[in-house]
This record gives structure tokens, sequence and C-alpha cells, in this order.
């Protein structure tokens, strides 16, 4: 008992421990790195304190925290209930250097199998990272980044109320009291719209009935009638009042465009459906095994184009197939969007998003039906193509290059495209899809096509469904 205070008096006193530099010029010129005090390699940037920028902080793998209050002067370790190997970064609250939130890791991750809780994770101090306390326990060690948001400083608490940690591992987190409890956020969740009465000037989410925010459930497209300015569309919501309110369709869950005779086109889980009365009631034209994100339609010869399970899939004759199209740098196929040419059927444009990495074939363009095709992913223009729309007046192929903005193509000469296919002599209902929005106040004007082709009875009336399976031909009384 004598031994371990003598023991704790001694500690008090101060350990005569001797700090070697992190590297000297001599060392440096006699070839030794990285230097003293365990290699001292930096898993982030400095951190200096808006409010008081003598105070400053550095994340060090396996060496810790360390910090400074005299601007870098001179460095102190400042590991008092630090448990993580290492430091990946910190935040220091702008309106008050006392509150510091850190995050503990180290250059390997900690297993979840060696204990129940993870040293990694966040840490929080409220006397300059003079102490500190972890507040969250999660297994990745390297990585993230913490922030917080200066505008919710509360002077009555002192601090900033608000922070968000980021974590490619993890996700996104957020604390609403300093950082001592954490939510995570979810991406994407929920999908909502947001509406604006004066011109983009102020925005609003749109409300049902009840005053509910509208959730999407469906299809991840909106659409306003252009013959109709009252009547909008957002995945499976409609308004019929410039969306003041709006009510959800049981039988749509997306629309994509208007026909030229009037008919909407939507979707409805893996169906192609339609409505003659402004959304109200719909019917099915065909359902598609596999599903699909985007279709077009050459009218002239009564084809549909899907973007279906990520490649381009075409029905013909009731038979649906596969078309082969340009595969990129990996050796993948991605098609999410197709867009035929209303004047020239035969030019068809596809595009596709891996998400993952920047494909190298994310534009392809066919002027022979689908039959051969061309890589338009040169380098230049857009990235990631997510959608593809051409224009009915102009034909030039507009893209949305996801975070790359959007981009336009000039139209080829018609008689690129070959000759049209003379078999299918009675001509296609006139249900094409054709729509333009006016550009906006940028320039960049966005332009929508869209066509179907009903099954329509032998009593030329009667619209049948139908389903479209892969490699089997179907009799579906058409043609």
């Amino acid at each position: 008992m004598l031994g371990q205070v003598v023991l704790q008096a001694s500690l008090a006193a101060g350990t005569p421990w001797v700090k070697m530099p992190l590297l000297t010029p001599e060392a440096a010129a006699a070839g030794i790195s990285p230097g003293g005090e365990g290699g001292q390699w930096p898993r982030g940037p400095v951190t200096v304190s808006r409010a008081n920028p003598d105070f400053l902080l550095l994340p060090i793998d396996v060496g810790g925290v360390y910090r400074s209050l005299d601007g870098g002067r001179h460095w102190n370790l400042a590991m008092a209930g630090w448990n993580a190997r290492g430091a990946n970064g910190f935040a220091i609250d702008p309106g008050n250097p006392d509150q510091v939130l850190g995050i503990g890791g180290n250059s390997m991750d900690w297993d979840a199998a060696w204990s129940r809780n993870s040293p990694n994770g966040l840490y929080r101090s409220t006397d300059r990272a003079g102490t500190w306390k972890q507040v969250m326990s999660f297994c990745p060690g390297t990585g993230g980044a913490l922030a917080f948001d200066p505008t919710s400083y509360d002077s009555a608490k002192r601090g900033c109320t608000t922070a968000y940690f980021a974590s490619c591992a993890l996700g996104l987190f957020r604390s609403d009291d300093g950082g001592t409890n954490w939510q995570a956020v979810i991406w994407g969740t929920p999908r909502r719209t947001r509406i604006s009465h004066d011109g983009g000037a102020t925005w609003a989410f749109a409300k049902d009935a009840a005053g509910r925010d509208c959730e999407w459930k469906g299809a991840d497209v909106s659409f306003s009638d252009p013959k109709n300015r009252d009547l909008l569309f957002a995945s499976q919501w409609r308004s019929t009042h410039k969306g003041a309110t709006w009510t959800p369709m049981d039988h749509c869950d997306g629309v994509f465009n208007l026909s030229s005779d009037g008919h909407l086109i939507g979707r409805k889980d893996k169906s192609l459906v339609t409505s003659t009365d402004g959304g109200a009631t719909w019917r099915t034209l065909v359902e598609v095994a596999g599903g699909f994100t985007d279709v077009a339609c050459d009218e002239r010869r009564g084809r549909y184009y899907f973007a279906s399970e990520g490649r381009l899939k075409r029905w013909d004759n009731g038979e649906l197939t596969t078309l082969e199209t340009p595969r990129d740098q990996y050796g993948n196929i991605s098609v999410s969007t197709v867009a035929v040419d209303a004047q020239a059927p035969d030019i068809i444009y596809i595009g596709g998003a891996k998400n993952i990495y920047a494909s190298h074939a994310t534009v392809c363009r066919s002027t022979d039906a689908g039959a051969t095709w061309e890589n338009l992913t040169t380098g230049d223009g857009p990235h990631e193509v997510s959608w593809i729309r051409v224009h009915p007046v102009t034909r030039e192929a507009w893209m949305n290059g996801q975070c790359y903005g959007n981009w336009r193509i000039a139209a080829l000469a018609k008689s690129a495209a070959a000759p049209l296919e003379s078999r299918h002599a009675r001509p296609a209902p006139a249900l094409a899809l054709v729509a333009a929005l006016p550009p906006p106040a940028t320039g960049t004007a966005q332009t929508a096509i869209l066509g179907h082709w009903p099954c329509v009875g032998s009593d030329g009336v009667t619209i049948k469904p139908f389903t479209l399976t892969p490699g089997k031909s179907q009799n579906a009384s058409c043609f």
C-alpha cells in the first residue's frame, strides 16, 4: 500500500521524460526517416481553433493526439481518456474552443471479436483537449471527418449544438447536443418533393391533403403536363392545382411524359401504364419481365426499347430480345436510359452510370435500330449519364451527366440512318410521346421524349395487357 502511494506521488510530481524531436535537420541529412516518437505519421491536417488560433491539434497514427497552446511553438501529448491507438482528425467548436471532437483510430481496423467495445470512435472534450471521453464506439480505424455547424451556436449553452461526422464505411452521423449523442443520417430517405411558387426564390415540401410531406415510393421521376399547367406529377403523387396539395395514385408510381394525342405515359411496378383523364385512372399496356427504368418507342415499326436490368431490351413482334451494346473499360454494360429519334427512329441513344467508377461507355448511339453501336464516350462531354432525351424539333440529344451537368450533342443527318423497313404497313396509332421543356435561366434546355405501342385487339379498340418473357415468342395480336 505504501509503495502504491509513493508511486502515485512520483507520477504526480512529474516523470522525467525527455521528448525527442520529430526529425532534426541533422537526422534528415543522415538519411534517417521519419524520426523519433514512434514515427509520427500524420492522419490529417492540423486543426486550428477559430476562436483561439493559439490552440492547435494534430492527429497522429499510433502516436495519438498532439496539442499546442502557443500557436505551434510547442507540442505535447494530450491523451488523457483517449483509448484509441491513434487519431484521424478533429473539430474545434468555432464559438467555444473548450469544446472539441476527435476521431480515434489506427492504421488498422479494430476486430469486433477482440472485445465488445472498440477504442476507435468519437471522443469529446470540454477542456480544450485536456481530457477526453469516448461518446461513440465503432470498428473502422481509418478515415472520417468532423465538423461543427457554426450557425447552431447557442450562447446559453456556450457552444455549437449541431455537429456532423462522415465516414466512408459507416455513413453520415449528426449530433444535436454538441457531440454527446449521435444519430445516423439515412441517405436519400425519405425521398420528397420540394416545390416553388415564386420562380425558385423560396421552396417548400409538397404536402398531401392532411398536411403531411409527400414521400416518394415509386419511380424517381417528376412531370408537368405541358397542356395543363395545373397538373403535376412526382413519383406516385398527383396534383391538380399547381402543387398546392397532392394525392397518391393507386395504379401509377411515376409519370414519364405525354403522347401527342393526350395520353399520359407512366409506370406501375413492372408495367407500362397510360391514362386518358389526366392521371385520375390508369390502364396497363405492357408488363415487362425484369421491370424497366426507361422506355422508348419506334412507332413506325411498332418496337419498344426498354432499359431493363442494366441492359437494353427490344420488344418486336411479340419477342423480347436483349441487345449487345458497347462494354466499358472493365467489360461491363450498364443501361439505365434509352431514347429514340422520332424523326429518324433508326437512331437510338442509350446511357448508363456505374456509380462506383467512371464508365468509358456511358453514352452510345446506334444508326441502324440497334444492330451496331458507336461509343460516344471520348473523355469529353458528360460522365455517368442517367437520362437521355431527343429534342422533337431540333433532334439534338440531351444528356444528364449526374454531377457533371447537362450536355447535348448535335443531330445526325437522317441519311446516316438505315432506310426504314416496310414490313409494318399498317400505320402506328398516334401515341408518340413528345414534350419539350423550355430552357431554364441557365440556358440548359431539358427535353423529354417517350413512346409506346399498345397491344390493340382484333376489334381495333380494345387494349390488351401482355407480359414480355425473355427468349419466348408471344402472339399479342398486335400486328
